[in-house]
């Protein structure tokens, strides 16, 4: 496999004149409820936030993220009968409640200190579902290069950010994986997978994704990181355009995963 390219969003830009900013002047505050932090507590976020947004744990399938019964599955009822061509889901939660509400605030470009924290949050769910059900736990060891589901351009411009670039920056620092933010391509505008049914889900996305110029990926491990998962329909549409050029598997890592009949 050949050297990656890496892209810098303004997160970096940001995060670095806030250190030598506002930062040393002010004591640090939670990026969520903004309440100060002790200084055993991370700079980014508070320990009640921390809780509040790890809620009640449930065992997850390690195929599609969706909650299952039986701890460390690999294959549910809801499934067995998709042909997903992804490999793997690590998930850090549900799409609910507090962790909901953070999600769609890291969307916007004030909320990439939250998409940033989501990212950390992340990185050591994969950490864990590693320890978990693998004998070797160290990333580096699994994966090769980490990679975001790509946002239209034109959404992009309007929201100034694209939050799975963030986490997908934060996840691959933390883990100590090359990271390649620029791999893929957002072919055309694409509705909100979320108000769609699951047959339109497919529809939307098909076709909508391609690898971006001068990318090799032959034989490589990739970790694909978005900030929500629905159907699956997009990690699964753009798993398919990177194994046809040659990638040996893809996991997905999700900060939430969604539940629900129509999923």
């Amino acid at each position: 496999m050949t050297d990656h390219r890496t892209s810098k969003s303004a997160y970096t830009t940001l995060r670095a004149l806030g250190r030598t900013g506002a930062d040393l002047l002010l004591p640090p505050r939670c990026v969520l409820c903004d309440a100060e932090l002790e200084e055993n507590e991370s700079v980014q976020i508070c320990r009640g936030c921390t809780l509040e947004l790890q809620g009640e744990p449930s065992p997850a399938c390690g195929r599609c993220g969706m909650n299952t019964a039986a701890a460390g599955a690999m294959e549910c009822p809801d499934c067995r009968s998709r042909r997903f061509r992804f490999d793997r889901t690590f998930r850090y939660g549900e799409y609910q409640g507090p962790l909901r509400d953070a999600v769609l605030r890291a969307k916007l470009l004030t909320g990439e200190p939250i998409a940033a924290v989501l990212g950390a949050q992340l990185a050591a769910a994969v950490r864990s579902g590693l320890t978990d059900g693998f004998d070797d736990s160290d990333p580096r060891n699994h994966f090769d290069l980490v990679t975001c589901v790509p946002s239209f351009w034109w959404r992009r411009l309007r929201r100034g950010t694209n939050s799975a670039a963030v986490i997908a920056q934060v996840l691959a620092r933390e883990l100590g994986i090359p990271l390649a933010n620029d791999l893929l391509v957002c072919r055309r505008n694409i509705e909100k997978q979320s108000s769609l049914s699951l047959a339109q889900r497919k529809n939307n996305v098909r076709g909508a994704f391609g690898l971006s110029w001068g990318y090799r990926i032959a034989g490589a491990r990739l970790l694909l990181v978005d900030d929500v998962m629905t159907s699956g329909a997009t990690a699964h549409e753009i798993s398919k355009v990177l194994k046809q050029v040659g990638a040996a598997s893809v996991a997905v890592a999700v900060v939430a995963r969604a539940m629900g009949p129509d999923w």
